[in-house]
């Protein structure tokens, strides 16, 4: 059942229309903007992005049922009619349903902070509201998460070929007859649908391979290894969960493991090694988590001679050095605020350094393998959130006199990823770009410099 529209929101239609036009591109504004609002909704101005949005929004009020992958057709059309009929929209559907479920969409995402996170014991990610996401008891395997003001749960499982059948056939018998939608193809299952009841259930499958088997591939195909002071710092790390609880490897390290990526072979000034190893996460994430390295950064890191290095607040640690050389490890997070301040990340056991622009490069990470023994499971920035962002770091440097190396580092890194994405995979390369330059007038200012 969709959430009652307020009266003044229809009536404040045509500010929506300028607030969010972006996610809902029509034709250029007129002298009269609220004329869009009463034009055919066009979908195929929208870009991947923007449709994966709405598709959400729809997802959220019970609407779309199907995969969020982006790709608006006759499912997410329907889904819209639905929309637009239960809040008494016009039909066909004009340009309000969209700007109007863009406001709910977008209300939903602040209040209960819903981004993308990725689960490494099942190897999956998927949305929730981190905001208000609380791990429950775990059951023969299964881990539960729920909603704390909500019905809304997850139950995430490993299992074989059988128990996944049998999971996917229970979810057909749950849904209403006729509802439910069904995918099986590159070794992904899904199964979702309403039931008689009025409920959502959905149901996903991945079928994944091994770490084992993933390094051996990586390294039959040339990939370069990491150093002995770097593996063994992320190994680390990784032992204690570092990356299951919310943190991404970021900076020159991550930067190298886009070898395995997007299938490269780096030259060796490709990878010329700084000697700090950035890790960021969201503050908020790690508030909500209800979960936590074990043990902490600083004893983890402290077994291999790290030390904190003192900072203007006693009190908090966001950098540690080794006692015995040059290497580094600093942690960082998103700045939502004017400052940029320390921040606790509860989950971690660390403070860390704030800073804006950071929330666009770690908002939906992907899993890698680093070449280190047996392998090491972290954490990093997709591609093409990393290039963008470098160029934004790069222009930020510029008013560094200490960031000169760095910024050339920054250009040379950003400039390596935009060529092989811009023949590889040009329309998320534009995507990306756009999605960056509507967030507002200081980012178009630095990617524009």
């Amino acid at each position: 059942m969709v959430r009652s529209v307020p009266a003044c929101l229809r009536a404040s239609a045509v500010l929506l229309l300028s607030a969010f036009l972006p996610a809902v591109p029509q034709a250029p504004l007129r002298a009269d903007p609220a004329a869009a609002l009463r034009e055919a909704f066009e979908p195929h101005r929208l870009t991947r992005g923007e449709a994966r949005f709405l598709e959400a929004g729809l997802a959220l009020e019970n609407f779309c049922h199907g995969l969020l992958d982006g790709f608006w057709g006759e499912g997410s059309q329907r889904a819209l009619e639905r929309f637009a009929a239960a809040v008494d929209l016009p039909l066909p559907v004009t340009g309000l349903s969209p700007v109007l479920l863009a406001a709910l969409t977008a209300e939903s995402f602040a209040e209960d902070g819903w981004q993308r996170d990725y689960f490494e014991a099942m190897d999956l990610s998927f949305m929730v509201p981190a905001a208000k996401i609380r791990r429950g008891t775990a059951t023969r395997g299964v881990v539960n998460l729920g909603h704390a003001d909500s019905s809304l749960a997850y139950s995430l499982a490993r299992g074989g070929a059988e128990q996944v059948a049998q999971m996917h056939a229970h979810a057909e018998l749950q849904a209403a007859p006729g509802e439910p939608f069904r995918l099986r193809r590159d070794g992904r299952w899904i199964t979702s649908g309403i039931t008689a009841e009025g409920s959502a259930i959905h149901v996903r499958s991945e079928v994944r391979r091994g770490r084992a088997q993933l390094v051996r591939v990586l390294r039959a195909e040339g990939m370069t290894p990491m150093d002995r002071e770097t593996g063994a710092t992320l190994a680390a790390m990784a032992r204690a969960r570092a990356f299951e609880v919310g943190g991404v490897l970021v900076g020159t390290a991550a930067f190298r493991l886009y070898e395995g990526e997007l299938g490269l072979t780096f030259a060796s000034e490709d990878l010329a090694q700084t000697q700090d190893i950035d890790v960021a996460s969201f503050e908020r994430l790690s508030l909500a988590i209800g979960d936590a390295a074990e043990p902490g950064m600083v004893a983890a890191l402290g077994a291999l001679d790290f030390a904190p290095v003192p900072s203007l607040d006693p009190h908090r640690c966001w950098r540690l050095k080794h006692m015995r050389g040059d290497m580094a490890v600093e942690f960082i997070t998103p700045s939502f605020r004017e400052e940029e301040d320390l921040r606790d990340l509860p989950a971690l056991g660390v403070s860390a350094q704030s800073l804006h622009f950071l929330n666009f490069l770690i908002a939906d990470p992907v899993h890698a393998a680093a070449l280190y023994q047996g392998g090491v499971l972290v954490r990093i920035p997709r591609p093409e959130a990393f290039a963008i962002h470098k160029l934004i770091v790069a222009d930020r440097r510029r008013r560094d006199p200490d960031g000169r190396l760095k910024r050339g580092k920054d250009l040379a890194q950003a400039t390596r990823l935009i060529k092989v994405l811009a023949d590889d995979q040009p329309e998320l390369l534009g995507e990306t770009l756009a999605d960056a330059r509507h967030r507002g007038p200081s980012w178009r200012a630095h990617l524009d410099a």
